[in-house]
């Protein structure tokens, strides 16, 4: 079956939009009154698995003043961990490219053709 270049080319949309969200923040912005972009709502939401012995409770939700105290660090360093997930997407995206390049020379072999 022959996905790798679908997924390579819906990933690239993912980033494209990624990007275009993330330049937002920060912004000026002149509908609505004006202001300037900023992320309004986040929220987190973690299970941690540990199951101390047979039959014990082995998913844990995140307690919720946990999850708002991490929302508001995680909102306060933005910036920085946006940067840090837009590398993590640029590596996926090398990653699914290989992948695609590799289908596309198959699918030339299996046709005949010389890439």
């Amino acid at each position: 079956m022959t996905q790798a270049i679908k997924t390579f080319n819906d990933y690239k949309r993912e980033i494209s939009y990624a990007k275009e969200w993330k330049e937002k923040i920060g912004q000026h912005y002149a509908g609505g009154g004006g202001g300037t972009g900023e992320i309004r709502t986040l929220e987190v939401k973690a299970v941690v698995y540990h199951q101390y012995a047979n039959g014990d409770t082995n998913y844990h939700d995140m307690p919720t003043e946990l999850a708002i105290a991490l929302a508001q660090v995680v909102k306060a360093r933005a910036g920085e961990l946006l940067n840090l997930a837009m590398e993590r997407m640029e590596s996926r995206r090398i990653e699914l490219a290989k992948a695609a390049t590799d289908e596309h020379a198959r699918l030339m072999q299996e046709a005949g053709i010389e890439a």
